[in-house]
């Protein structure tokens, strides 16, 4: 039950954010692929759906934690974000909040992946 809740939560955080922001260069278009393909993962997860083949998601697990990090820390925010002015405590907390989802998601599609068995026979 607790997935089925992620996954639902995921989508409606996720889905306004790439509605505002688009598609304004390569990397959010990236970035919109990685999360389309990783939404469904969970949604399939958390309804026990087996689909693209488990070794498509063991490969989608290494390439989700690797965008994860290159896109939290390496890529500068994109340009309607970056000019929002927030309180710092307010940025912390989204930070926080964000690293949460994220490890959240990471482990849904390790769990996918490497772990349910029962989907996969």
């Amino acid at each position: 039950m607790f997935w089925k809740i992620f996954a639902v939560v995921l989508v409606l955080l996720l889905t306004p954010y790439h509605v505002a922001v688009g598609v304004p260069n390569v990397w959010e278009a990236v970035h919109l692929a990685v999360d389309v393909i990783g939404i469904l993962g969970i949604l399939a997860y958390s309804w026990e759906k087996g689909i693209f083949g488990r070794a498509f998601w063991k490969c989608f697990f290494g390439v989700l934690c690797v965008w994860m990090a290159v896109y939290t820390f390496l890529l500068p925010e994109p340009a309607g974000v970056a000019e929002i002015e927030t309180p710092e405590w307010y940025s912390n907390f989204g930070v926080v909040l964000s690293a949460g989802i994220n490890l959240l998601w990471i482990l849904g599609i390790f769990l996918y992946a490497f772990r349910a068995e029962e989907m996969w026979d």
